[in-house]
């Protein structure tokens, strides 16, 4: 194993789903000793391992070290994906509502001297949607730990990080994009807005070039919105592939 303080400088947010059994004291020198930071010789560091560790204690230290590395490896990987996707928190794995409110940032009406302020007519609909789990373990044993003289399993927790974080990324490009290229369900027919029922329609789908980049950016500043105001569109990502 690394040398995982070093590692875990950083780890805010982290919340062990185990319950705690061992200071941070404990576990540090747990963690300096499977590293073997020392560098005792293979008989001495089996034989302490095999004493200061029983196998019984082996499921949660090793969980710790596992849980607290992973995350300060995938805390390092900065997506790009969410600087133009919107996330939030759910509490379960129940179905979700996200309410959508429709007008009320129309123009304003004038109001005559002493006259009445109107009410805004609004609208509202909602979205539905849930969140699942993806997951998978690893199968290591004790022994197998005490014998890893060559340190074969030291990179398990960059390698459950690295999952993470490529799982997410390719749900995130799928919502736009297959392996033939855009989303037909985005970017194929005009979409049925689940909450007000208004088709939204794509913009076009143009080979990448200069010219239709910039008939694509018209279109965009032309959108509007139900109500028929101009959108304000703050932010632009241009998304293409490795291969452009």
């Amino acid at each position: 194993m690394p040398e995982f303080l070093k590692v875990m400088e950083n780890w805010d947010g982290f919340n062990s789903v185990r319950k705690p059994r061992f200071t941070e004291a404990q576990i540090a020198k747990a963690v300096d000793l499977i590293s073997n930071k020392a560098g005792l010789p293979s008989w001495k560091h089996e034989y302490l391992l095999k004493e200061v560790i029983t196998t019984s204690d082996f499921p949660d230290l090793f969980g710790f070290v596992i849980d607290r590395e992973m995350l300060a490896r995938y805390k390092v990987a900065v997506a790009d994906w969410k600087s133009y996707f919107k996330m939030t928190t759910v509490q379960n794995f129940n179905t979700v509502e996200r309410h959508k409110v429709i007008g009320a940032d129309e123009r304003l009406p004038l109001v005559a001297e002493k006259g009445e302020y109107l009410v805004s007519e609004t609208s509202a609909g909602h979205y539905d949607y849930k969140v699942y789990k993806r997951g998978k373990q690893f199968d290591i044993s004790w022994e197998a730990v005490v014998n890893d003289v060559l340190g074969a399993f030291s990179d398990i927790p960059e390698r459950y990080a690295n999952a993470a974080i490529r799982t997410e990324a390719f749900t995130a490009t799928s919502c736009y994009a297959s392996a033939t290229g855009p989303n037909v369900l985005l970017f194929g027919a005009p979409i049925v807005d689940a909450a007000d029922g208004a088709n939204v329609t794509n913009l076009g789908a143009l080979p990448l070039t200069i010219a239709n980049l910039e008939t694509t950016l018209q279109l965009m500043v032309a959108q509007v919105d139900a109500n028929g105001e101009p959108i304000s569109v703050m932010g632009k990502h241009l998304v293409v592939p490795p291969a452009l």
